[in-house]
């Protein structure tokens, strides 16, 4: 846990500074009201500092806060919403992928402020683009809305002590109706207090970023992958991506939670249908009903068929799927760190359960030395785990045995606080390296920004004067050993960055299959078969 907090605090102070970091590091360790806060914080932090670093936090639904006793109002962050600020680089290339240009600039804005009302963001849009038509804009963000990628935020009910109390119930997509006219030739108010009383017909109706919906995509893509494989234009492999996409896509239509343990129940009927509608392929039944009998034989247990009615009822069993893939990364980690045949021990392990070093080299077929020395490096690395079974109670080694034994979430929980370790030292050098070459990136920039204003943007100067004269510029500020010290850092800044996105995709991975774990044991206590949890 230690490792997640200096994660988040990392995160934080990279996206909004060292204040907003330790308030938000207070807050990660325990939830507290305004006084203790201040307490906590005392000569390090002022007053106004901390108001300040509440609201930023606030604004962009990092913090959370509830009236305790009807008397006091407790603040808490949850880790895992900041840890959400890593997957911005993910998400914006899931919009750009879907919906194209101008709808990852609409999310780049919201990102950027926290909340935006409709015709706030309009107007940015506009500045950004200023050829981008309003009904362009403004039907981009109706389709981010309908897709579920922005929501808005819940209207105040009330006031209890200063706390306030949000509406239960509300359209939390509907957009609301305003005009060109009204958008781009209204001046917004310049104080932020007054915004609410602007004459904005959706004042007071702000849109954040639906991180659940993000999740959920990320995490049926990742089921997709383990499904089907690798990536291949052959027709077979394009049939199989299309047919559990769609079945993917239709259950996007039913609302469940991110972490129900399976989706809802979906017909062959309406697989084939949903893949016409949403072009995602052309399938006919005779193939998909081929396809999903093929997968359900090799799918070791993520996708199962549990009725005959239209055609066929399927469920895509997403603990499951998450475990395969916590299971594969987890024997990849063991075999670069010591060997194939040490997954060999943890797999025997999983299957038999608890069992003697004797025993399992006789399994194995290894021999006692290299048994031994396998079994104490797992041991250590915490992939196995020994219980000792004393045949008197005071557990002498004569008279004990030792069992090895795995526990697989009690390893993943491992793992996963080593990646965060991983994922801290990635970033922290990174930021190493940005100020190790800060005087090299500021000549840059500055070298950058005078060829652009004096170079690119004089119109009287043709293609060869203008390269003529950037090329002097830049011979001025930087010589050819800056430049390719420049690059080298360029090459380590894009590996470092594309590790951090690959490793966050990992730590998801890990902590979405820990979710479903610690869902899945009420119900195997209960003795009860596992249905989706759906919300009306």
């Amino acid at each position: 846990m230690s490792q997640l907090i200096s994660l988040c605090r990392a995160v934080l102070n990279e996206h909004f500074g060292s204040v907003v970091g330790q308030v938000g590091e207070v807050l990660l360790k325990e939830s507290a009201q305004f006084g203790i806060l201040v307490f906590r914080l005392k000569d390090k932090v002022s007053l106004a500092q901390i108001r300040k670093a509440l609201a930023i936090l606030e604004q962009h639904n990092l913090v959370s806060f509830e009236l305790v006793n009807a008397q006091r109002i407790v603040y808490k962050v949850n880790p895992w919403d900041v840890l959400m600020l890593l997957k911005i680089p993910r998400c914006g290339l899931i919009i750009k992928t879907l919906y194209q240009d101008v709808a990852e600039s609409i999310y780049e804005e919201i990102i950027k402020e926290g909340r935006m009302t409709l015709s706030d963001t309009l107007r940015k849009m506009k500045e950004r683009n200023p050829s981008l038509s309003f009904e362009e804009a403004r039907s981009k963000f109706e389709t981010l809305a309908k897709a579920e990628f922005i929501i808005r935020e819940p209207p105040i009910d009330c006031y209890i002590k200063g706390c306030p109390i949000f509406a239960q119930k509300f359209e939390q997509f509907e957009v609301p109706a305003v005009t060109e006219a009204k958008v781009y030739l209204s001046e917004p108010p310049a104080n932020r207090k007054r915004k609410a009383e602007s004459g904005d017909s959706d004042a007071g109706i702000y849109w954040k970023i639906n991180w659940m919906r993000f999740e959920r995509y990320i995490r049926d893509e990742l089921i997709l992958d383990q499904i089907v494989g690798s990536k291949t234009n052959s027709p077979r492999d394009q049939l199989f991506r299309g047919t559990i996409t769609a079945l993917l896509k239709a259950c996007e239509t039913r609302a469940t939670t991110i972490f129900a343990l399976e989706t809802v129940p979906v017909s062959l009927y309406d697989i084939i249908k949903t893949a016409n509608d949403e072009k995602i392929a052309t399938i006919e039944k005779g193939n998909a009903a081929f396809v999903l009998s093929t997968i359900i034989d090799e799918s070791n247990g993520v996708l199962r068929k549990i009725g005959e009615s239209g055609g066929g009822l399927y469920v895509i069993d997403y603990g499951r799927g998450m475990q395969l893939l916590a299971q594969s990364h987890i024997e990849s980690l063991i075999r670069e760190q010591l060997d194939t045949k040490a997954v060999r021990i943890f797999r025997l392990l999983q299957r038999t359960g608890y069992l003697e070093e004797e025993q399992i080299e006789k399994l194995i077929m290894l021999n006692p030395k290299e048994t031994r020395e396998l079994l104490y490096a797992m041991n250590e690395e915490n992939y196995v785990f020994v219980q000792p079974l004393g045949k008197t109670s005071d557990f002498a080694p004569a008279r004990t045995f030792y069992l090895y034994r795995t526990d697989f979430n009690r390893t993943v929980r491992l793992v996963e606080e080593s990646t965060c370790k991983f994922l801290l030292n990635l970033m922290l050098r990174r930021e190493h390296e940005e100020k190790e070459h800060r005087a090299l990136l500021d000549r840059n920039e500055k070298m950058e920004a005078i060829i652009a204003e004096n170079v690119d943007n004089n119109e009287e100067l043709d293609e060869a004067a203008r390269s003529q004269q950037r090329a002097e510029i830049e011979q001025i500020y930087m010589n050819d050993a800056d430049r390719t010290l420049l690059g080298r850092h360029k090459n380590a800044k894009k590996k470092l960055m594309g590790s951090e996105i690959e490793i966050e995709r990992v730590l998801y991975l890990l902590h979405t299959h820990l979710v479903f774990a610690e869902r899945a044991i009420p119900m195997k206590k209960r003795g009860r078969t596992r249905k989706p949890l759906i919300i009306a």
